[in-house]
């Protein structure tokens, strides 16, 4: 870069490129992963057909109540498994699956829902049960965590919060300069440019290729890497987030740890009074209930979780409008919409969906654009590094010239800085 440059600029270029070689490989990871991610559900079916399909449903046949679903899955586990939630939403054409806690043996099975009899189970990524049965999990533990455990997230947590900084870096490097006394042409049609591909040689080939698709998926690659802080870095996005826009810990979370106490209600119980409160908070604040989702245990807290979707909800499925209530008495604890109450959690929940592919109304348009982001993301990577690459090269006599050229004629400036 030549001295004329500012100095926010060059201060620019150093961090762009430095953070950006450091992110290689973490962006490659996440960006290849995530693009399979998109398509978890059906890529899973294909390695694990067991666990997602029934082989010719009974004709007429209805599914058991899911309390009794439960209860059977229940006496067919290993001693010292537990299920400590119930699916609400059963389907008597698909298995349904169920979470189960288990400190050794498998934690996810399939049950059929007409006669309880477990169809299919597996220990969630751990790949010494097979490629087929564990493939697409161990991704997903690769996407959010390298399957290194806390200290992988906390690693992609940091990646994540310097992918975020450097969304807004890059960008700035875009940009025009103040404009000449020699022209007048507006700032934007002078940035113009900078979104446009310019065939050539290759160095300005992907030069320009790899300025323009920041700009292009700039909103997408912002939304992948500030989320991925709030997966993974809360200790950074919380306090940011509420600063900004206001944000209220999420409600199950609030609550004590209170292990000590015993648990009276039983599950036909437990949903009976899910039911109930949900309704008496859903008319209080004008909700409208859509469908059930689950009813979970929270052993630590002795308090069950009763979640349905509703028109709060922004994910096409799965539903996070949530009552909490004491496991012992049925007393209400707290209640959690994830829109329209505070803005911090609204944005949040969009967030999370739009990084998941499951926003509603997105569908299957979505999942191929969150997949096509995260390829782009690997690419955007491993194109900063070859034209880091080339630049080095450039110091070196025969072919200093020749990229020095292409360079310039890119609208590169030339930098002898390492």
């Amino acid at each position: 870069m030549t001295a004329s440059q500012p100095g926010w600029r060059r201060w620019a270029v150093w961090w762009h490129r430095w953070v950006g070689l450091t992110l290689t490989l973490f962006l490659v990871c996440v960006g290849l992963t995530g693009a399979l991610l998109a398509f978890y559900e059906p890529l899973d079916a294909w390695l694990f057909p067991a666990l997602h399909r029934l082989e010719g449903p009974p004709n007429g046949a209805t599914p058991l109540a899911p309390v009794e679903l439960r209860a059977r899955l229940a006496e067919q586990l290993p001693a010292g498994s537990k299920v400590l939630h119930v699916p609400l939403q059963l389907d008597v054409s698909r298995p349904v699956r169920f979470s189960v806690d288990s400190a050794h043996g498998d934690d996810e099975y399939a049950v059929h829902p007409v006669t309880g009899v477990v169809l299919a189970s597996r220990r969630w990524g751990d790949l010494r049960q097979g490629v087929a049965a564990n493939g697409m999990p161990f991704v997903y533990r690769l996407h959010y965590s390298l399957a290194l455990g806390e200290w992988g997230e906390w690693l992609l947590g940091v990646a994540a919060l310097l992918w975020t900084l450097d969304c807004f870096v890059g960008a700035a490097l875009t940009l025009p300069p103040p404009r000449p006394s020699s022209t007048r042409r507006s700032w934007w049609w002078r940035w113009w440019p900078s979104w446009r591909l310019r065939w050539g040689k290759a160095f300005t080939f992907v030069f320009t290729s790899h300025r323009a698709a920041g700009l292009w998926l700039w909103a997408a690659l912002f939304v992948f890497a500030w989320s991925g802080v709030g997966f993974n870095l809360r200790q950074v996005y919380s306090p940011v987030m509420r600063a900004a826009l206001g944000l209220e810990e999420r409600a199950d979370r609030k609550l004590p740890s209170r292990g000590g106490t015993e648990r009276v209600l039983g599950w036909p119980e437990a949903l009976e009074r899910g039911r109930e409160l949900m309704e008496a908070q859903a008319s209080a604040r004008g909700i409208t209930v859509l469908e059930p989702v689950q009813l979970v245990l929270l052993a630590d807290k002795s308090a069950f979780a009763y979640r349905v979707r509703s028109d709060r909800d922004v994910a096409a499925r799965h539903g996070a409008t949530t009552v909490l209530f004491d496991a012992a008495n049925g007393a209400l604890l707290a209640f959690q919409a994830p829109t329209g109450e505070v803005a911090g959690n609204t944005v949040t929940t969009w967030l999370t969906q739009l990084h998941l592919g499951a926003a509603r109304g997105g569908g299957t348009l979505l999942r191929v654009a969150g997949a096509a982001t995260g390829g782009a993301t690997a690419l955007l990577a491993l194109s900063g590094v070859w034209l880091w690459w080339r630049r080095r090269a450039s110091r070196r006599a025969p072919i200093a010239t020749a990229v020095d050229g292409d360079e310039r004629g890119a609208g590169i400036p030339t930098s002898r800085g390492g």
